[in-house]
C-alpha cells in the first residue's frame, strides 16, 4: 500500500493506493486560511501538519488497512507557499505565507526582471517564494531557522526533523534556483539577502529522502513533486509538445518542453518537471548536465499572464483536470521546446 498526500490551498486528502494503483481509501481535512489585511493570505503549519495526520487516519480507516501495511509515502503539495521554522524546536516563526499573497508587490517591481528570467525562467512576482522568505527574514537573524515549502516542512514533520529536504520541482518555485544547474543560485541568494545554511537539500522527484513516521508506523519517503508537475506527470504527459490543464483554485496549462531548458515566449514561464524514472535508470533526462538531478523541463502557463491569443490547445474534459494530450505537429519544433499559453483563471 501507499500513502499518497495532497496538501492543497483549501485542505488535504490522503488516499491508499494498493500495488494496482487503485484508491483504497480516501481522507480529507479542510485547512484554514487567514487575511490579515487586503492582499495577505496565510496558513498557519500546524493546521498543515494536523490535517495531514487526520486525513491519513480517515484514509487508513475507509481502506480498513493498518499504518504498519503502508510501504511508501508519496507527497504532492500546494507549490510557492512559504514556510520558516526553527531546527531546535520545530516551531514556526510565524504563519506560512500562501502563494495567493500579494504582501511582496512593490519588492517585486525593483528586482532585475533580465537577471531572474534567465536564472530560473521566472518572472519576478510575489507568487513565488523568494520574496516571501525575505519578507519573513526581515529584523530576525536567519541563525537556527529552516526555510521550506509545504513538501519540506511535511518532510520535516514525517522524519521528525531529522530530514529537510525539498525536490526539483519545488525547488524552481521558489525564484532560487538555476535552471540549468537545478541548484541554489548563489547570485539570487545574496539579491534576497538569504543564507544557503537555511535551504534544504535538492532531491530528485522520485527518491527515497527519509523514513516518515505517521499513525505509529514507518515507510520510506519515496516521492515529492510540486501539485502542477505531479499533475503532467499523472496524466502520463512524459515527451515534449504533451500538456495538461488543471482547475483548481487557479487554472494551470504545463506542457512538457524536453530536456533543455526552454527559452519561452513573453507570457509563458519555465519550470521544473517531474520526470520518468521508470524508463531511464538516472531520472528522466539523458543530458549529462541534468541526469543527477533526475528532472526534465516543462514550459509552464502563468495563470496571471498568459493570453489566449497564443493557445494551441483546448480542454479535453471539463472536470476537475484535462487528460494529456500531444499538441499539433504545426506547435511543436523539433529539438526546441513547445509552449502554450491560455486565459487567465
Amino acid at each position: 500500500m501507499v500513502l499518497a498526500i495532497d496538501q492543497g490551498t483549501s485542505g488535504t486528502t490522503c488516499l491508499i493506493v494498493d500495488s494496482e494503483l487503485r484508491p483504497r481509501g480516501r481522507g480529507f481535512r479542510p485547512v484554514r486560511q487567514y487575511y490579515p489585511r487586503p492582499g495577505w493570505v496565510e496558513h498557519d503549519p500546524e493546521d498543515i501538519w494536523q490535517s495531514v495526520v487526520a486525513a491519513t487516519e480517515q484514509a487508513l480507516v475507509d481502506a480498513s488497512v493498518r499504518a504498519g501495511d503502508v510501504q511508501a509515502i508519496g507527497i504532492t503539495n500546494q507549490r510557492e507557499t512559504t514556510l520558516l521554522w526553527d531546527r531546535r524546536s520545530g516551531e514556526p516563526v510565524q504563519r506560512a505565507i500562501v502563494w495567493q499573497d500579494r504582501r511582496t508587490a512593490e519588492r517585486c517591481r525593483e528586482l532585475p526582471k533580465d537577471l531572474i528570467r534567465a536564472r530560473t525562467g521566472l518572472v519576478p512576482d510575489p507568487y513565488f517564494s523568494a520574496t516571501k522568505l525575505e519578507w519573513l527574514l526581515r529584523d530576525r537573524s536567519p541563525d537556527g531557522l529552516a526555510f521550506g515549502t509545504v513538501d519540506s516542512w511535511l518532510v520535516w514533520k514525517l522524519t521528525g526533523g531529522r530530514v529537510h529536504a525539498t525536490d526539483v520541482t519545488n525547488a524552481s518555485r521558489t525564484m532560487l534556483l538555476r535552471l540549468d544547474t537545478l541548484d541554489w543560485d548563489d547570485d539570487l541568494l545574496e539579491l534576497f539577502g538569504i543564507e544557503r545554511s537555511l535551504l534544504p537539500r535538492i532531491r530528485r522527484s522520485s527518491e527515497v529522502v527519509g523514513d516518515g513516521e505517521l499513525s505509529g508506523a514507518s515507510a520510506p519517503i519515496a516521492g515529492i513533486a510540486g501539485d502542477q508537475q505531479a499533475s503532467l506527470f499523472g496524466h502520463g504527459c512524459f515527451h515534449a509538445g504533451q500538456a495538461k490543464t488543471t482547475y483548481g483554485t487557479g487554472n494551470f496549462v504545463l506542457v512538457h518542453a524536453g530536456t533543455s531548458p526552454p527559452v519561452p515566449p513573453h507570457g509563458i514561464i519555465a519550470t521544473a518537471a517531474a520526470g520518468d524514472t521508470s524508463t531511464r535508470s538516472k531520472g528522466p533526462s539523458s543530458s549529462p548536465a541534468q541526469r543527477s538531478n533526475g528532472c526534465t523541463r516543462a514550459s509552464v502557463c502563468s495563470p496571471t499572464r498568459a493570453r489566449a491569443r497564443h493557445s494551441r490547445t483546448r480542454s479535453m474534459t471539463t472536470g476537475a483536470s484535462t487528460s494529456c494530450r500531444r499538441l499539433p505537429a504545426s506547435a511543436r519544433r523539433t529539438g526546441a521546446p513547445t509552449h502554450v499559453a491560455s486565459s487567465p483563471a
